[in-house]
C-alpha cells in the first residue's frame, strides 16, 4: 500500500520511513519544538523534505 502511493506527507513516524525507503516522495512534518539532530536542512534523500512547523 506504501509503496503503490505517489507522495506521503506525515509526521515523523515509522510509516513515513517505510515510505521513504520505498522510494515514495515524502515530507516530514516536524513540530517547532522538535529535537531532530540534523536539522531541516539536512539532505537524508533525494526523494525526502523536511517541513518545521510554528506553533503558537
Amino acid at each position: 500500500m506504501i509503496a503503490g502511493a505517489h507522495m506521503l506527507i506525515s509526521p515523523d513516524t515509522a510509516t513515513i520511513h517505510l515510505a521513504a525507503a520505498a522510494g515514495v516522495p515524502c515530507t516530514v512534518l516536524l513540530p517547532n519544538s522538535s529535537r531532530w539532530q540534523n536539522g531541516i536542512h539536512t539532505v537524508l534523500n533525494s526523494e525526502v523534505s523536511l517541513v518545521q512547523i510554528r506553533q503558537r
